[in-house]
């Protein structure tokens, strides 16, 4: 049986070393404003690469001595599993494996609660603590407290990134975490990352909002054309093919600069030219792409009234200018106040976005997928 070559491209997971296309400026920004103990709002779109560059950031810091704790939100689901999930990043990145936790915890903490470890399967140690319900706000404090202690304590350089912040808002947390973290001064500093906009510019930029503006804000820009261009045109190389540059611009173009929808178009390319990458491939391609998205795309879809999918059409039919325009809401048969309500509707769902003064679907390939169906 022939040895066949890997496909070179990788798209659906984190990405990291050689499947990684650069953002060195935006890391070595990053790794300043951290050093600096900088309080970081770090924003993009989903499939935008923000959870690789955070892996990336994480593996760089920890590289130059920095204790890094990183914890997604998106699977928590109240306070008492924020409390256990923190807690177990915080005693795995902070405390070797050597030393006895609850000895080192307690010369840091009051320790009003006790602690558990549990052995699992794969022969990983999981850490939780166990405290009755009215000691829950008592523990989250004392919890959240730790990271602070040990910088101080060990006169250390401490990064906590909280991954999917947005998801704050539905388990409440906003301002005990606020309220306690407010007073780690340079000790420790904070990067709050989501995927949700509309959400995190309301929790960091309302005014009854605790953490109003307590950041520096870090919206991720796409990796531009110029770096994309090597790096694809080298994967290429390396396993005998060739691509040209205009082919390479027209899936940028088409996937706006978004990696994961670059890297699935060139995992396909890849998959079926011969020798060189022809336009014909190129079509083909998009429209794999297409098939293999859209029942999510039909799921978003049919989840929508009636005036945010014309909503959605208009602004594919303007290309997101003048929505407004007599001539357009006549032809879509609605009102100006009903275009706007479904408009700011399909902003706080993150499905559209506001630049300038041009509206535009975040997702390219959605936006690809409404042009060829309606």
């Amino acid at each position: 049986m022939e040895h066949k070559e890997r496909n070179p491209f990788y798209f659906g997971g984190t990405v990291s070393n050689e499947d990684f296309c650069n953002r060195e400026r935006e890391l070595e920004e990053l790794k300043r404003d951290i050093f600096s103990g900088i309080n970081i709002l770090l924003y993009s779109p989903r499939r935008f690469g923000k959870s690789s560059l955070l892996l990336r950031l994480k593996e760089q810091l920890e590289n130059e001595g920095i204790k890094v704790i990183l914890l997604d939100l998106f699977p928590v689901v109240d306070e008492k599993d924020f409390i256990n999930r923190y807690f177990d990043e915080t005693i795995k990145t902070l405390l070797s494996r050597k030393e006895k936790v609850i000895q080192t915890l307690k010369e840091l903490t009051n320790l009003n609660f006790s602690v558990s470890s549990t052995l699992k399967p794969d022969g990983s140690v999981t850490f939780s603590v166990s405290f009755s319900s009215k000691e829950k706000k008592t523990v989250l404090k004392e919890i959240l407290e730790i990271p602070f202690l040990y910088a101080t304590k060990n006169n250390a350089n401490v990064a906590v990134i909280f991954d999917e912040f947005q998801e704050v808002e539905n388990l409440g947390l906003e301002k005990e975490i606020r309220t306690v973290i407010q007073n780690h001064g340079r000790n420790v500093s904070y990067v709050f990352s989501g995927s949700k906009k509309s959400v995190l510019t309301q929790i960091f930029s309302n005014k009854s909002r605790p953490f109003y503006k307590s950041v520096k804000k870090f919206p991720l820009k796409e990796i531009p054309l110029e770096e994309w261009i090597p790096f694809i045109q080298n994967k290429f190389e390396k396993t005998g093919k060739k691509i040209d540059e205009e082919i390479i611009k027209e899936v940028f173009c088409i996937c706006r600069g978004f990696p994961y929808y670059i890297q699935h178009i060139c995992y396909v390319l890849w998959e079926v030219s011969k020798e060189k990458v022809k336009k014909e491939d190129l079509d083909y391609a998009i429209n794999l792409v297409l098939e293999r998205e859209e029942d999510s795309f039909w799921e978003e879809w049919s989840n929508l009234p009636p005036t945010q999918k014309k909503a959605l059409k208009i602004i594919t039919y303007t290309n997101g200018k003048n929505i407004y325009s007599k001539n357009t809401l006549s032809e879509f048969e609605i009102t100006a106040s009903h275009l706007k309500r479904a408009i700011e509707q399909l902003q706080k769902k993150d499905i559209i976005t506001k630049e300038r003064n041009t509206y535009q679907i975040i997702d390219p390939i959605m936006e690809l997928w409404i042009k060829k169906n309606f």
